[in-house]
């Protein structure tokens, strides 16, 4: 999936991955370096 800049509640929609285990999604691809996320709430997150 290709996504610039989005926030959490498109991309578990988008993805199909279940909004409980989003965060933990996003948490591995941060500390792999893939992505980032915003200090905005609710959470966004941002291709690196």
């Amino acid at each position: 999936m290709y996504f610039a800049m989005t926030k959490t509640r498109r991309l578990w929609k988008d993805a199909g991955v279940p909004q409980s285990k989003i965060y933990y999604l996003l948490d591995a691809l941060e500390m792999k370096g893939l992505v980032e996320h915003t200090q905005r709430h609710p959470r966004e997150v941002k291709a690196k």
